[in-house]
Protein backbone atom coordinates (compact mmCIF):
# COMPACT_ATOMS: atom_id res chain seq x y z
CA UNK A 1 0.00 0.00 0.00
CA UNK A 2 1.93 3.09 -1.10
CA UNK A 3 1.82 5.78 1.58
CA UNK A 4 0.86 9.28 2.25
CA UNK A 5 3.49 12.15 2.50
CA UNK A 6 2.98 13.37 6.13
CA UNK A 7 2.94 17.09 4.55
CA UNK A 8 -0.34 15.57 2.80
CA UNK A 9 -1.38 13.88 5.72
CA UNK A 10 -1.49 16.56 8.24
CA UNK A 11 -1.50 20.03 5.86
CA UNK A 12 -3.75 21.64 8.88
CA UNK A 13 -0.35 22.04 11.08
CA UNK A 14 1.60 24.35 8.95
CA UNK A 15 -1.55 26.75 9.02
CA UNK A 16 -1.18 26.84 12.81
CA UNK A 17 1.59 29.03 15.21
CA UNK A 18 2.59 28.11 18.54
CA UNK A 19 1.07 31.86 19.37
CA UNK A 20 -2.20 29.92 18.14
CA UNK A 21 -2.14 27.34 20.06
CA UNK A 22 -1.65 29.23 23.34
CA UNK A 23 -4.33 31.47 22.15
CA UNK A 24 -6.49 28.20 21.78
CA UNK A 25 -5.55 27.03 25.34
CA UNK A 26 -6.23 30.52 27.01
CA UNK A 27 -9.74 30.42 25.82
CA UNK A 28 -10.43 27.01 26.33
CA UNK A 29 -9.39 27.72 30.09
CA UNK A 30 -11.90 30.51 30.40
CA UNK A 31 -14.68 28.54 28.25
CA UNK A 32 -13.75 25.20 30.27
CA UNK A 33 -12.90 27.27 33.92
CA UNK A 34 -14.29 30.49 33.51
CA UNK A 35 -16.84 31.94 36.26
CA UNK A 36 -20.23 31.71 33.57
CA UNK A 37 -19.62 28.57 32.38
CA UNK A 38 -23.30 28.99 29.89
CA UNK A 39 -23.88 28.76 25.90
CA UNK A 40 -23.49 32.47 25.44
CA UNK A 41 -20.40 32.59 27.22
CA UNK A 42 -18.69 29.05 25.35
CA UNK A 43 -19.95 30.73 22.12
CA UNK A 44 -18.51 34.17 22.44
CA UNK A 45 -15.31 33.35 23.83
CA UNK A 46 -15.11 30.73 20.68
CA UNK A 47 -15.75 33.47 18.39
CA UNK A 48 -13.22 35.67 20.05
CA UNK A 49 -10.53 32.87 20.05
CA UNK A 50 -11.74 32.43 16.23
CA UNK A 51 -11.16 35.97 15.21
CA UNK A 52 -8.06 36.50 17.10
CA UNK A 53 -6.53 33.67 15.22
CA UNK A 54 -7.18 34.74 12.05
CA UNK A 55 -6.48 38.34 12.29
CA UNK A 56 -2.90 38.04 11.09
CA UNK A 57 -4.11 35.73 8.02
CA UNK A 58 -6.71 38.61 6.89
CA UNK A 59 -4.66 41.21 5.06
CA UNK A 60 -7.45 44.03 5.21
CA UNK A 61 -6.77 43.48 8.92
CA UNK A 62 -2.95 44.87 8.75
CA UNK A 63 -3.98 47.90 7.29
CA UNK A 64 -4.48 51.20 9.52
CA UNK A 65 -8.49 51.20 8.85
CA UNK A 66 -8.48 47.13 9.00
CA UNK A 67 -6.70 47.55 12.63
CA UNK A 68 -9.55 49.56 13.86
CA UNK A 69 -11.90 47.21 12.41
CA UNK A 70 -9.94 44.46 14.11
CA UNK A 71 -10.24 46.48 17.53
CA UNK A 72 -13.87 47.24 17.05
CA UNK A 73 -14.81 43.69 16.41
CA UNK A 74 -13.19 42.79 19.60
CA UNK A 75 -14.98 45.50 21.98
CA UNK A 76 -18.30 44.23 20.37
CA UNK A 77 -17.88 41.01 21.33
CA UNK A 78 -16.46 41.89 24.50
CA UNK A 79 -19.34 43.72 25.05
CA UNK A 80 -21.27 41.01 24.29
CA UNK A 81 -19.77 38.58 26.32
CA UNK A 82 -20.28 40.69 29.21
CA UNK A 83 -23.55 41.43 28.70
CA UNK A 84 -24.68 37.90 28.68
CA UNK A 85 -22.76 37.71 31.88
CA UNK A 86 -24.29 39.43 34.75
CA UNK A 87 -23.25 42.88 32.97
CA UNK A 88 -21.75 45.67 34.96
CA UNK A 89 -20.89 42.51 37.89
CA UNK A 90 -19.68 40.14 34.88
CA UNK A 91 -16.52 38.34 36.02
CA UNK A 92 -15.40 38.80 32.69
CA UNK A 93 -14.88 42.47 32.88
CA UNK A 94 -10.97 41.82 31.65
CA UNK A 95 -11.82 40.64 28.16
CA UNK A 96 -11.73 44.29 27.58
CA UNK A 97 -8.16 44.69 27.73
CA UNK A 98 -8.04 42.18 24.59
CA UNK A 99 -9.02 45.16 22.43
CA UNK A 100 -6.92 47.65 24.97
CA UNK A 101 -3.92 45.83 24.43
CA UNK A 102 -4.18 45.33 20.56
CA UNK A 103 -4.84 49.43 20.12
CA UNK A 104 -2.00 49.72 22.22
CA UNK A 105 0.94 47.62 20.26
CA UNK A 106 -0.70 48.93 17.24
CA UNK A 107 -1.43 52.37 17.49
CA UNK A 108 0.05 55.64 18.82
CA UNK A 109 -0.55 57.62 22.15
CA UNK A 110 -3.57 59.12 20.80
CA UNK A 111 -5.63 55.83 19.40
CA UNK A 112 -4.69 54.36 22.98
CA UNK A 113 -6.56 57.00 24.64
CA UNK A 114 -9.11 56.76 22.01
CA UNK A 115 -9.92 53.20 22.78
CA UNK A 116 -9.30 53.37 26.38
CA UNK A 117 -12.06 55.53 26.75
CA UNK A 118 -14.52 53.28 24.35
CA UNK A 119 -13.68 50.09 26.25
CA UNK A 120 -14.34 52.23 29.69
CA UNK A 121 -17.83 53.07 27.85
CA UNK A 122 -18.58 49.96 26.48
CA UNK A 123 -18.11 48.69 30.50
CA UNK A 124 -19.79 51.35 32.42
CA UNK A 125 -22.74 51.24 29.75
CA UNK A 126 -23.95 48.67 31.32
CA UNK A 127 -24.76 50.96 34.26
CA UNK A 128 -27.87 51.91 32.21
CA UNK A 129 -29.13 48.22 32.44
CA UNK A 130 -29.78 48.31 36.08
CA UNK A 131 -33.41 48.23 37.03
CA UNK A 132 -34.36 51.20 39.27
CA UNK A 133 -34.27 49.18 42.70
CA UNK A 134 -30.30 47.87 41.57
CA UNK A 135 -27.46 50.05 42.72
CA UNK A 136 -23.78 49.14 42.97
CA UNK A 137 -22.34 47.74 46.11
CA UNK A 138 -19.10 47.34 45.81
CA UNK A 139 -18.49 50.71 44.20
CA UNK A 140 -14.11 50.90 44.83
CA UNK A 141 -14.47 47.20 43.12
CA UNK A 142 -15.72 49.22 40.51
CA UNK A 143 -13.51 52.11 40.12
CA UNK A 144 -10.50 49.51 40.17
CA UNK A 145 -12.08 47.62 36.69
CA UNK A 146 -12.55 51.01 34.88
CA UNK A 147 -8.82 51.88 36.31
CA UNK A 148 -6.94 48.84 34.65
CA UNK A 149 -7.66 49.31 31.49
CA UNK A 150 -5.73 52.76 31.22
CA UNK A 151 -2.71 51.79 33.33
CA UNK A 152 -2.51 48.53 31.17
CA UNK A 153 -3.20 50.14 28.02
CA UNK A 154 -0.78 52.65 28.58
CA UNK A 155 1.85 50.62 30.10
CA UNK A 156 1.83 48.56 26.56
CA UNK A 157 1.96 51.43 24.59
CA UNK A 158 4.95 52.99 26.58
CA UNK A 159 6.66 49.04 26.21
CA UNK A 160 5.92 49.14 22.10
CA UNK A 161 6.59 52.64 21.91
CA UNK A 162 10.04 51.88 23.35
CA UNK A 163 10.70 48.61 21.21
CA UNK A 164 9.50 50.26 18.32
CA UNK A 165 12.81 52.97 18.70
CA UNK A 166 15.03 49.91 19.87
CA UNK A 167 14.02 48.72 16.33
CA UNK A 168 14.39 51.74 14.29
CA UNK A 169 18.11 52.53 16.06
CA UNK A 170 19.27 48.68 14.77
CA UNK A 171 18.08 49.63 11.37
CA UNK A 172 20.11 52.80 11.50
CA UNK A 173 22.99 51.23 12.52
CA UNK A 174 22.74 48.45 10.29
CA UNK A 175 22.41 50.79 7.46
CA UNK A 176 25.73 52.78 8.76
CA UNK A 177 27.21 49.94 8.70
CA UNK A 178 26.43 48.75 4.94
CA UNK A 179 27.51 52.28 3.81
CA UNK A 180 30.79 51.71 5.65
CA UNK A 181 31.05 48.57 4.28
CA UNK A 182 30.48 49.79 0.33
CA UNK A 183 33.04 52.53 1.16
CA UNK A 184 35.44 50.19 1.79
CA UNK A 185 34.71 48.12 -1.02
CA UNK A 186 34.98 51.14 -3.25
CA UNK A 187 38.24 52.56 -1.29
CA UNK A 188 40.08 48.84 -2.05
CA UNK A 189 38.94 48.49 -5.68
CA UNK A 190 40.09 52.80 -6.41
CA UNK A 191 43.52 52.30 -4.49
CA UNK A 192 45.21 50.04 -6.81
CA UNK A 193 44.48 52.19 -10.08
CA UNK A 194 45.85 55.21 -8.47
CA UNK A 195 48.98 54.00 -7.49
CA UNK A 196 49.18 52.08 -11.16
CA UNK A 197 48.77 55.67 -12.00
CA UNK A 198 51.20 56.92 -9.63
CA UNK A 199 54.49 54.14 -9.61
CA UNK A 200 53.53 51.12 -11.52
CA UNK A 201 56.66 49.13 -10.39
CA UNK A 202 55.59 50.21 -6.32
CA UNK A 203 52.02 48.59 -7.21
CA UNK A 204 53.15 45.81 -8.30
CA UNK A 205 55.69 44.79 -6.03
CA UNK A 206 52.91 45.37 -3.25
CA UNK A 207 50.83 43.04 -5.29
CA UNK A 208 53.21 40.34 -5.55
CA UNK A 209 53.51 40.43 -1.56
CA UNK A 210 50.11 39.51 -1.27
CA UNK A 211 49.42 42.80 0.50
CA UNK A 212 47.15 45.50 -0.05
CA UNK A 213 48.31 48.82 -0.67
CA UNK A 214 49.26 51.46 2.26
CA UNK A 215 46.47 53.41 0.90
CA UNK A 216 43.48 50.82 0.71
CA UNK A 217 44.88 49.26 4.08
CA UNK A 218 44.25 52.90 6.17
CA UNK A 219 41.06 53.70 4.25
CA UNK A 220 40.09 49.58 5.48
CA UNK A 221 41.00 50.59 9.02
CA UNK A 222 39.38 54.01 8.84
CA UNK A 223 36.13 52.26 7.59
CA UNK A 224 36.36 49.65 10.53
CA UNK A 225 36.50 52.01 13.07
CA UNK A 226 33.98 53.87 11.82
CA UNK A 227 31.88 51.11 11.60
CA UNK A 228 32.86 49.91 15.03
CA UNK A 229 32.37 53.15 16.51
CA UNK A 230 28.73 53.53 14.84
CA UNK A 231 28.06 49.88 17.04
CA UNK A 232 29.81 51.32 20.06
CA UNK A 233 26.88 54.46 19.84
CA UNK A 234 24.41 52.27 19.21
CA UNK A 235 24.77 49.60 22.42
Amino acid sequence: MASVPAAARTPWIRWFSAEDVLWILIFAALAFFGPERTPEAFSLLTCLAIFQIVESRIPYLGTERGNVIAILVKLALGWLLIGFTDGIASSYYFILLLPVISAATTTGLVGTTIFVLLASGVYLSFLLFLEQNQYIVDRPQLILRVALLPWVGFLTQQLAKANRLRARNYQKVAEQLATANRNLQEAEAAVPDALDRADPQSSAGLEGTGHPPPGGLCRATAATAEGLRVVAESV
